[in-house]
């Protein structure tokens, strides 16, 4: 994807700068830094986008040489690349992408709006007021509760 120029708008320039366009973005601090990740959502507004984790089969396996896709993947300090040296998919959870977020200085409100309601909204789904993931002060996940009232 063409990245924003001071001179070329870009993919991500048009996509930030379009009314009516929503967003995914990877949290991980790998594919974007995590400046470059609060410009965009407060440049766009959370409402309008979505968290997306790009995990691919080797997340939570730690560090290794893996084969995926018919070539090989190596993970190194949470980081993925293919043997072009190209970034190959994330290695986080979605949890992972929520503490990052928070670690960054979002509130647990935006965090809540780009990991649960916009992806909902942009399928179609409503959320149940009754599924909640409690987090810790650490920001561990302490309860998980589906369809409680």
């Amino acid at each position: 994807m063409s990245g924003i120029h001071h001179r070329e708008i870009g993919v991500a320039g048009w996509g930030l700068t379009k009314r009516g366009v929503t967003f995914d973005i990877i949290a991980d601090g790998k594919h974007i830094r995590d400046k470059i990740v609060a410009f965009a959502c407060r440049a766009k507004g959370v409402e309008n986008v979505s968290l997306i984790s790009d995990s691919v089969a080797p997340a939570g396996e730690g560090d290794g040489v893996f084969e995926l896709w018919g070539e090989r993947i190596t993970v190194a300090n949470g980081t993925t690349r293919n043997e072009r040296g190209s970034i190959a998919g994330s290695v986080i959870t979605m949890h992972d992408a929520v503490k990052n977020m928070l670690r960054w200085g979002f509130s647990a409100e935006e965090v809540a709006l780009m990991a649960a309601v916009n992806p909902a909204r942009l399928i179609g789904c409503e959320l149940n007021e009754g599924d909640v993931v409690e987090l810790g002060d650490d920001l561990e996940i302490r309860s998980v509760q589906i369809g409680a009232s």
